[in-house]
Order: C-alpha cells, then structure tokens, then sequence
C-alpha cells in the first residue's frame, strides 16, 4: 500500500480544506508514498508543504512517489471526480530504487482519456531527486488539453545515478502550464505545449524540446542542446535569450520539421557556443518547408557552419566570425536580409536584394 493516500470515495460529495504539512514519509510498496486521487468525487483546497518523501531502494517502484490525478482510471468511469485549487511548496521527493519510473516520479493529470484536468495546481520549490534507470521520468504531466492554472516554479530535478540518453527529465502530453526558474540535471527533456522559461538543463540526449516558445534558458546537450519542434504553419515561435551549448561535434538547434511545415519562427538574441570539435549553428531535420524564420542579435561567432540554404532565413543583425567579413558564398539568407561587417576591413552593411543562397547580396 501507499504511505498517504487523500481520496473521496463518496459520488455527489466534496472532500476539500485538506492539508498534509512537515512529514517525513518512508516506504517500499509499487503504490505512490502521497497520492491525491479523488476516485468518485471532487476534491479541492489541498495543501502539501514541506514533505520528505521516499521510496526505499528495497521496495518495487512501478508508480509515482508523488501523484496528483483526476477519474478513476476507469474510461467512462467517475468523470466527475476533479481536483481544484492544490498547493504545494517547499516538497523533497526522492526516488532510491533503481527502476524505470515512465509514470514520473512526480506526476500531475488525469487517469483516462475522458476524465477532466486538473484545475489550479501550483508547484513551488520542489526537489525531485533519484538513482533513475534508463527510461525514468522525473517530472511529469498528462492531460486532455482541458487543464488550467497549473504551473511549476523553481523546481529540481536530479539524477544521482548513472546518466542513460533515455532519461527524461520533463515530459508533457498536452495542456496548459508554465515553467519558470528551474533546474534540471543528467537529462534529456522533452517540453511540449508550453512556454519554457529560464531553465539550466545539463547533459541531456536533447537538453531542451519544445514545441511552444522558450527563453533564457542554459541548455547543454549531447546532441543538440534545443530542438523546436513544429506545431503547424504559422505558428510563431520564440527562442529568445538562450545560450545553447554542445558538448560533443554536432548542433545548437535543431529545427524538426518532420511533422509538418515551420514559418514565423524567430531567433532572437541567443548564444550559439560551437567551442566543441565542428558544431552547426542551426540544422534542419524533416521534409516540410521552414520559412521565414527571422534572427535577429545572436550570436554565431563560434559555430564553424551556419546551416543550409532549406531554412528559409530572414537575417537581421547578427554577430558571425570575424573572419567573415563578406557574406557573399559564405551566408545563406532570404531576401531582405542584412549582413552587417564590424571588422573594418571591406564594405560594412550588405542588403541581400536577390535568390536564395549564398549570393545576391550587395554592398551599400
């Protein structure tokens, strides 16, 4: 069984006003060490703070340590049983068994495709800590795109173990959150659906994914540090403020258009550290079409390749090698771009007046 299970088991009822506050819970069964699950009715004005949470590495781990989840886990079972209004600061949830934890060790949503989200759920100084195996998840969220106010702030997440390409630290379904001032650490981190702000990610397959917008965030990767996904045409997307760090040959940012066609994106005032052996600034990976991706303010300085003439780029002013000091067969960019040289040897400002490659620009 689990260590503290809150849950109502009452249809038509409300269990609300409850509150778990300074405990220190240990325990080795499958089931969660806290679960707010509300099984048959709704619950809300939950509150949890400061909570040691563990599970023992001599336990079985198959679930979460902590979870907060709406229904019954039953496909057209208790729909009505919701959460509203949680609150919770200042937890330490630790995973010591080395088991894949997919669930995450900490998971928020919903137990079926028909149950309703989580509405009002605010996550503040959390640590999330473990010796995960390969497939762990430390945080994590599922939903029906139905989920409101939910949002995780100055959240740890950490793996003491062994680093494994398949750790994840974040991962999301769909729904509607906001992340902000956090860590994560010996993971690769697939953020989808919302915006991503001012997160330190360290030694991930893929530091950073998003398919929404991400800025000020230190990101360094073994493959590539950010990887934006596509959402649909004309979607505009932010990377703004980010400084993208490989540690091994390869890239920056991957651009994935492999589900469908990107346009709108900007780039705007990120570092691009290619320090490390040959590092692409930017990469395209996918079939679909990627245009009008504006830049504006980066950084390029360090990368030894810019990227390809398939990515549609509309440049603004940017800092590239000095040893570039004219564009013409060295910058791929769409018409309308400006190159501006600061070496003091050549021309200065070039327009970029015609095609789509690397010629076409002229000096002013």
């Amino acid at each position: 069984g689990g260590g503290i299970w809150l849950a109502n088991r009452t249809t038509g009822e409300v269990s609300n006003n409850i509150h778990v506050n300074n405990n220190t819970i240990k325990q080795d069964s499958v089931d969660e060490v806290i679960a707010i699950f509300p099984v048959a009715g709704p619950m809300q004005k939950l509150r949890l703070n400061n909570n040691l949470m563990t599970r023992l590495n001599s336990g079985a781990s198959d679930g979460p340590v902590l979870r907060v989840f709406c229904g019954d886990g039953l496909v057209g079972g208790a729909v009505t049983a919701t959460i509203k209004d949680v609150k919770g600061f200042g937890n330490s949830i630790n995973q010591l068994k080395t088991d894949n934890i997919v669930s995450g060790v900490m998971q928020i949503g919903n137990a079926s495709l028909d149950a309703n989200d989580p509405e009002d759920v605010v996550f503040t100084e959390t640590t999330i800590t473990g010796y995960f195996a390969a497939t762990t998840i430390g945080l994590r969220f599922d939903f029906n795109q139905k989920a409101k106010g939910v949002s995780v702030h100055n959240t740890y997440v950490i793996n003491e173990g062994a680093f494994s390409a398949s750790n994840q630290g974040i991962v999301d379904t769909t729904g509607e959150i906001v992340m902000s001032g956090g860590e994560v650490e010996n993971f690769g981190t697939n953020i989808a659906g919302w915006e991503v702000n001012d997160f330190n990610v360290n030694l991930g397959s893929i530091g950073i994914k998003v398919t929404n917008s991400a800025r000020g965030n230190t990101c360094t990767g073994m493959g590539a540090p950010m990887r934006v996904s596509a959402r649909g045409a004309n979607v505009s997307q932010v990377i703004e403020g980010n400084t993208l760090v490989p540690v091994s040959t390869g890239r920056c940012l991957q651009l994935d258009a492999t589900n469908s066609t990107m346009s709108n994106l900007r780039i705007l005032n990120n570092n691009f550290v290619g320090t490390v052996g040959s590092v692409t600034a930017i990469e395209k990976v996918g079939s679909n079409t990627i245009s009008t991706t504006q830049t504006q303010g980066n950084d390029f300085s360090t990368c030894s390749t810019l990227w390809s003439n398939t990515l549609g780029m509309l440049l603004g002013r940017n800092t590239y090698d000095a040893a570039i000091t004219n564009p013409v067969g060295a910058i791929n960019a769409d018409p309308g771009s400006e190159f501006l040289n600061t070496s003091g040897a050549g021309g200065t400002l070039y327009i970029k007046e015609t095609t789509t490659g690397n010629t076409g620009w002229v000096g002013k």
